[in-house]
């Protein structure tokens, strides 16, 4: 079990039970939820109730945890388009990415990186999503309307 067990937990635990409990509290929860601990474990059968506890978990750590699990879960991810630097085309990309029913947190204009060529940018959104089906809606609109885009916070 890992550390990104506890977190996806902890978030489960707030979003299903209401119930806010530390990373250690959650740790019997982030067992049953992980396939290859319950194997291990041989429950077959078995009535499991995992005990709750812990509210000792601040909000700095809380935040930290639940940014964590959501891009655990493709629920808030980082995209970057390359672009000709030109007015207006944060807002058509932003538009786009709304018109897909996605929330953009922050967007950054990057225009200093030694790769970049003279007179292009790229955009880095954070975006809100809700998970993998919904961010290849985004993906592709954006690619659809003749935009580079890279999904930086995926795996692999």
């Amino acid at each position: 079990m890992s550390d990104d067990d506890v977190a996806n937990a902890i978030l489960l635990l707030l979003e299903r039970a209401k119930q806010l409990v530390e990373g250690a509290g959650a740790t019997a929860a982030a067992a049953l939820l992980n396939d290859d601990a319950v194997d291990e474990l041989d429950l077959a059968g078995e009535t499991v109730v995992p005990l709750l506890c812990g509210g000792n978990i601040d909000v700095t750590t809380l935040k930290e945890v639940v940014t964590h699990a959501l891009v655990d879960r493709d629920q808030l991810i980082e995209l970057a388009v390359r672009i000709d630097d030109t007015p207006g085309t944060m807002g058509d990309i932003s538009t786009l990415i709304g018109a897909e029913r996605a929330n953009i947190r922050t967007v950054r204009h990057e225009r200093s990186r030694p790769d970049l060529p003279v007179g292009d940018a790229d955009l880095v959104f954070e975006v809100e999503t809700n998970g993998p089906a919904h961010v290849d809606r985004v993906l592709r609109a954006v690619r659809e309307a003749g935009y580079e885009v890279e999904w930086t916070t995926q795996e692999g």
